[in-house]
């Protein structure tokens, strides 16, 4: 009988000790996240005006990067933990941000993680801040990536998503048109082609990413149309012009270096 008690009480300490760590997950405030992060990206990542819970929070995503600081405000996220049972675990990021708009599903599995139904808007000054050969242009329009299910699982990418640039102009190039780039994991890395939708300028070429960071590509640029002559000038200072009239684009970035091909 004793023994008996002892079960029954065991039980219920057992259960009082996983509702308090429940608890505590649901209900930490968020702001704690901030120092962790901080300190995980060396400074690079910093949260801002953070409230709500760990389960369910806001904030603001602070970025800084060789170029300036990138600062998204009103960010909000929110877990599922209904398919916990299975080793699940799901978050809704949205941002209102006038610099970036849009959701993030990402699904936390035992095997790694999946990026799910994501749709984020952004201006095209977001790309060109970041890249200085393209800030010197002076570029507009849109950005608008999509991906049903992009995965980092076993330390391996799959998967595809898309970016498309829509309405580009500029005040020195004019109407740019619209472009589209498609991502497909490829196993340790991301590959990238690049193709043209429509104007005078025709983009295409082929790359990847890998999880080290390192951005390698290769492609040409060639423009068409009675401006084509005003284009081809200012297209040169992307790469190398050649005989033809067009402009062979490489670009490596990162630590390694990349090939011809």
């Amino acid at each position: 009988m004793a023994a008996r008690s002892y079960r029954v009480g065991l039980i219920y300490v057992l259960c009082a000790l996983i509702g308090l760590v429940i608890a505590t997950v649901t209900s930490g405030p968020a702001r704690l996240l901030a120092g962790p992060l901080a300190r995980a990206s060396d400074g690079h990542v910093q949260l801002a005006a953070t409230g709500g819970t760990w389960w369910s929070g806001s904030t603001d995503l602070i970025i800084s990067t060789a170029q300036g600081r990138l600062q998204l405000t009103g960010l909000t996220w929110q877990f599922d933990a209904t398919q916990l049972w299975r080793g699940e675990l799901t978050i809704t990021v949205v941002s209102n941000a006038p610099e970036l708009s849009g959701t993030i599903g990402a699904q936390l599995g035992l095997d790694g993680l999946r990026l799910r139904s994501t749709d984020l808007h952004a201006s095209v000054q977001l790309l060109a801040n970041q890249i200085p050969a393209l800030g010197a242009i002076g570029p507009q329009g849109a950005l608008q990536l999509q991906t049903d299910t992009l995965a980092l699982t076993a330390g391996r990418l799959s998967g595809a998503a898309t970016l498309r640039i829509a309405n580009s102009r500029s005040a020195r190039l004019g109407d740019m048109g619209d472009y589209q780039i498609d991502m497909t994991g490829a196993g340790d890395s991301v590959a990238i082609a690049l193709g043209t939708i429509r104007g005078p300028v025709r983009l295409n070429g082929n790359g990847q990413c890998s999880l080290g960071g390192v951005f390698q590509f290769r492609g040409e640029a060639r423009a068409e149309g009675p401006d084509s002559a005003r284009l081809s000038s200012i297209l040169s200072s992307f790469g190398m012009p050649r005989a033809d009239g067009s402009v062979q684009l490489a670009w490596p970035i990162g630590s390694g270096a990349a090939h011809d091909g």
